[in-house]
């Protein structure tokens, strides 16, 4: 194989190589990011009661932390 070949076919292997990361490079912050989004998201369900939900201990929304203040009482 003569040189210039060679150089041509290492240089594609090396371009294919950087798509190839940065394809998996996006797609991993694109999954972080969801996830990320998914766990800050608001109510579960919007039709249960804050009792009802699971997670209205650690509820940052208003109308849970309304009722957790007003279950102290």
């Amino acid at each position: 194989m003569p040189e210039t070949q060679q150089q041509e076919t290492n240089r594609r292997e090396w371009l294919a190589a950087c798509v190839r990361w940065a394809s998996t490079a996006v797609l991993l912050v694109t999954s972080v990011v969801l996830i990320r989004r998914r766990l800050r998201s608001g109510c579960v369900d919007e039709r249960l009661a804050c009792a009802q939900c699971g997670q209205n201990t650690a509820c940052g929304l208003p109308r849970a932390v309304d009722y957790r203040v007003s279950t102290r009482k």
